[in-house]
């Protein structure tokens, strides 16, 4: 029998590198600029030459080659509609967790993570089409890419563009703040003697959402997707989904004027506390929790002398070691190629739909759109069971989240008391599984102000 060749992983051409790194932002904001959203109650004009999608023959090589302008309003839409479709399939993801499906959840987590990522790569200027794939440089011009299958080119764009192009590792690091500051600046701060990759988007998205990370994914969900489910055994255990999903909702409550305030702290300590590993175990010794404490102090000091607001995040949050970490970041670092859970892709989705999230709110508000937006929310909350009318909608529409949490709580108070299985839990009148898994609720507050 004739051995079976393994084929070379797909990889970027020195050309496809060299025209990323030209992607810009720019043309996407002026074009998002110029749009106006819910004129007729829709994102783009119903004459508009993308409104039904880009396929090949908007290629500039096709019959129907789409202009420049109108490919960067596409891009300036596909932004937030991406980002939206993504917390979407978090949602399904979750439920597909409580309903006991873990294989399914699988499938639906890896869907979020590859909408965050073309949203992120949209608002770069970027866009994989499967038939075609392209950029935007700073004057709007079309960059051709080589002709990779979308689930190929999204992560092998997503991940060159993040260190190497000026302008989308900027807009990367711009999306995850922290009163004002964006994560690499806190961490420049704190040890301004870093190589520039120490502080730079690549840094950040490395950590979240590497390359390897995102293959195995896809890897393992074709699996989930495609064959039975007794050749990839997966868990589902009620127990973990209850610790999950509780934590989930905690981290993600809203703060005046932070959508994802509770999250960014942890991830910000978290990354601090690495910095501070690497930086005492330069000469390979053995580190004590005195140690790591001392150096997070010093690290703290320096940041407060940059960045007062920092202030308001009190120094025993950072410099505690003994503090474990917040689950979903534990969960998000399980690169186990069969993993036996759901919980990992789960908690990288969530991760890849933060900066997803920010960079879309830099957008609509570098545009100046982002208080215009109440056609499609509305929309949204009414198709998606939120709220039975537009009319039920509050004022402040953080206040969606309080149903989600509290559903959370009474299901934890619920599972501690001795309702273990799924069938109890479901019996249980003071639950309301639906709200468990609505992540998009999040979309709701965080495009409206």
């Amino acid at each position: 029998m004739k051995k079976k060749t393994e084929m070379p992983s797909p990889t970027l051409t020195p050309a496809d590198e060299a025209k990323l790194r030209l992607a810009d932002r720019a043309p996407v904001v002026n074009a998002m600029q110029s749009l106006d959203p819910g004129a007729k109650n829709g994102w783009l004009p119903t004459t508009h030459p993308a409104i039904s999608g880009i396929d090949k023959e908007h290629a500039p090589s096709g019959s129907n080659a789409i202009s420049q302008s109108s490919l960067a309003e596409y891009f300036a839409v596909a932004a937030p509609t991406h980002c939206a479709d993504g917390w979407g399939y978090l949602s399904r993801g979750f439920h597909a967790y409580l309903i006991g499906d873990p294989h399914s959840a699988w499938h639906f987590a890896y869907y979020a993570e590859l909408r965050a990522a073309q949203s992120i790569l949209s608002a770069s200027g970027c866009g994989a089409f499967n038939s075609w794939n392209c950029c935007l440089d700073a004057g709007g011009n079309v960059q051709i890419l080589s002709k990779n299958p979308t689930h190929v080119m999204v992560w092998l764009a997503l991940d060159y563009l993040a260190g190497n192009s000026p302008s989308g590792s900027a807009g990367i690091a711009a999306a995850m703040t922290i009163l004002g500051v964006s994560t690499p600046e806190i961490v420049q701060y704190a040890y301004p003697g870093r190589q520039t990759t120490a502080t730079s988007a690549n840094w950040v998205s490395n950590w979240i959402y590497d390359l390897q990370t995102s293959s195995s994914d896809k890897g393992f969900r074709n699996r989930c997707s495609y064959n039975p489910h007794f050749v990839t055994p997966h868990n589902a255990d009620v127990g973990e989904y209850v610790s999950l999903v509780t934590a989930f909702w905690e981290m993600l409550e809203p703060s005046p004027g932070a959508t994802f305030m509770e999250l960014d702290k942890q991830i910000v300590r978290d990354i601090l506390r690495k910095e501070a590993r690497d930086s005492l175990s330069l000469n390979g010794k053995q580190l004590s929790s005195d140690e790591l404490k001392n150096e997070l102090n010093e690290a703290y000091k320096k940041i407060i002398d940059s960045a007062p607001t920092f202030q308001s995040i009190p120094i025993q949050f950072i410099t505690n070691p003994e503090t474990s970490e917040h689950p979903l970041l534990h969960y998000a670092r399980d690169n186990a190629v069969s993993p036996d859970t759901p919980r990992p892709v789960l908690a990288r989705a969530t991760l890849l739909l933060r900066i997803a999230t920010g960079m879309t709110q830099n957008l609509l508000r570098d545009a100046g759109q982002i208080s215009k937006l109440g056609f499609w929310l509305d929309g949204l909350a009414e198709q998606q069971g939120i709220v039975s009318s537009r009319a039920e909608l509050p004022s402040d529409r953080s206040d969606l989240y309080f149903d989600c949490i509290l559903a959370a709580e009474d299901l934890q108070r619920a599972h501690a008391a001795g309702s273990v299985s799924r069938a109890s839990l479901f019996e249980n009148t003071t639950i309301k599984p639906h709200l468990l898994s609505q992540t998009e609720r999040i979309v709701q507050w965080s495009f409206s102000n």
